[in-house]
């Protein structure tokens, strides 16, 4: 091999590594940035336990979290998964299931909306993209960030950042994300989620309340037919 073609060679290399390390996207397209007064992030690349208790090990908005919320959380469901070397969620015998609880503001169901950014990274075998929900309801965008072959020796498949938008109505305390692969050998390896609450109403500080523009205390209309999903998903995830 000649010299031109080993610089070639090893600046593929390079592109490569430096692709199968590159962060996901940020919310600025979204209309908000990270740290916005009504916005969380909560990010997990390090996974200590496939039965629950992973704190966000890159970042996590409000932090410290205000009194009463519930800690954010990752729980692999069907009891196959285990921890790698690398510190992914991982099973070779099943498709393996997960549950992604995460906090939120408690603002209500009145002249609320939430959206909510979930950005999901994968090795091997992929997620089932039909699989994603949060209550009854589904993404209304998925994107896909960016796809690096992982062949050559390695565990094949592919790794695959994928990003699912939600618009969901009103903004309650406790939300639980759900999504499965779509077969076994599937690596989680990272899971990014932001959220940012959107009302005609003046924002508070972060405590879980809000104020009207007269300074009474917002009044919460009686949750609608098309809440019963996220309002079922809500009570299952109680502030401690």
């Amino acid at each position: 091999m000649n010299a031109n073609a080993s610089n070639l060679s090893i600046a593929s290399l390079l592109l490569l590594a430096a692709n199968a390390h590159a962060d996901f996207a940020t919310p600025d397209d979204y209309g908000w940035q990270r740290f916005d007064q009504d916005s969380t992030y909560f990010e997990w690349d390090d996974f200590s336990n496939p039965l629950g208790g992973n704190t966000p090990d890159i970042g996590m908005f409000p932090n410290p979290l205000p009194t009463g919320w519930s800690e954010p959380d990752v729980v692999e469901t069907t009891g196959t998964g285990f921890i790698t070397s690398t510190g992914n969620i991982y099973s070779f015998a099943a498709a393996t299931e997960f549950e992604v609880s995460f906090p939120n503001y408690g603002y209500g169901s009145k002249s609320f909306d939430t959206t909510v950014l979930v950005q999901i990274r994968t090795q091997g075998n992929e997620l089932d993209p039909e699989s994603l929900a949060i209550g009854s309801y589904s993404p209304v965008e998925t994107t896909e960030l960016d796809r690096i072959s992982l062949g050559g020796g390695g565990p094949g498949g592919f790794q695959v950042d994928t990003l699912f938008r939600f618009e969901l109505p009103g903004n309650f305390d406790d939300y639980l994300l759900e999504f499965k692969a779509i077969g076994s050998s599937m690596s989680l390896d990272k899971l990014a989620i932001d959220t940012f609450a959107t009302s005609a109403l003046v924002a508070g500080p972060f405590s879980g309340t809000k104020t009207n523009t007269d300074g009474t205390d917002p009044i919460p209309a009686p949750a609608s037919a098309t809440l019963i999903g996220l309002a079922a998903c809500a009570s299952t995830r109680r502030r401690r």
